[in-house]
């Protein structure tokens, strides 16, 4: 009983980084020990091995419906602090990626500039979002390439799922319907787009679970070279979006300080 008590209590730990934008889910499962078994009980199906992924994932969940609004709130009321605070988040967990990196031989260089690029080119593909309310197959198909962004993010150490559905265009709607899935009134639309992006979620996590074990396995410096690249891609265009936002004076002397704040937290977490 102790057991699944503390594995849902990390449960909630993790919850929390995939609500706000710049944690990693998956860096906050490896500083708790969980990832590795995380990915084995993904990759095989066995009594013990669901017992801890239901275990987790309902703490993960619970988490993420109590957090959702709170974090939007603050977007929505205080962006550049906030922002700014999720920044320092990247880059204190990009750090600890660091440590692996490598970045010598012409091979590694070419690596670290394609995950960057990726990222970059993605970043233009910004959803319009208005298009949700309009339920047609389209649509659908978008939400579950959004719930495929966020599975890889679940799944790859050191990259934000928040931030990538952000760059994405997609990450208020989602989580506002989060936030929302009790309201009977909306039921019709968060069904519509929970649905879809859970079918995106399940597929994602599925096939980049045993794709991400492949890849540690037998390329694991290329790997985190990748994941290096992927960091520093997210803060560079968060940074863009961020600061073409008008602010105060005051504003942006918090912000920095915030940018500090999260950058030191983060280092603390993964440590």
């Amino acid at each position: 009983m102790k057991k699944i008590i503390i594995n849902f209590v990390k449960g909630l730990i993790i919850g929390i980084g995939k609500v706000i934008p710049g944690v990693s889910g998956a860096m906050i499962a490896i500083s708790l020990g969980v990832y590795e078994k995380g990915l084995q009980s993904i990759s095989k199906f066995t009594k013990d091995n669901v017992k801890f992924l239901l275990n987790i994932g309902l703490g993960i969940l619970i988490s993420i419906v109590l957090f959702s609004k709170i974090v939007i709130f603050f977007l929505d009321n205080h962006y550049l602090p906030t922002m700014l605070l999720f920044i320092g988040l990247i880059i204190g967990g990009s750090y600890e990626i660091k440590k692996e990196v490598n970045i010598k031989s012409k091979k590694n260089i070419i690596i670290f500039i394609i995950s960057l690029f990726t990222l970059l080119i993605l970043s233009k593909l910004n959803g319009n979002k208005t298009i949700f309310f309009e339920k047609n197959y389209l649509n659908y198909i978008m939400l579950i390439i959004a719930g495929i962004i966020d599975a890889f993010a679940t799944v790859v150490p050191g990259i934000s799922g928040t931030a990538l559905l952000m760059i994405y265009g997609y990450y208020n709607i989602i989580m506002n319907s989060i936030g929302d899935v009790l309201t009977i009134q909306n039921i019709s639309n968060n069904l519509f787009i929970l649905s879809a992006y859970s079918i995106g979620m399940i597929i994602g996590i599925i096939f980049f679970s045993k794709l991400i074990t492949y890849f540690f396995s037998r390329f694991r410096e290329e790997t985190y070279i990748s994941i290096f690249g992927f960091s520093i891609s997210t803060v560079i265009i968060l940074f863009i979006k961020t600061f073409s936002v008008h602010a105060s004076l005051f504003e942006i002397i918090l912000s920095l300080f915030l940018l500090n704040i999260g950058y030191f937290l983060a280092r603390k977490l993964m440590k």
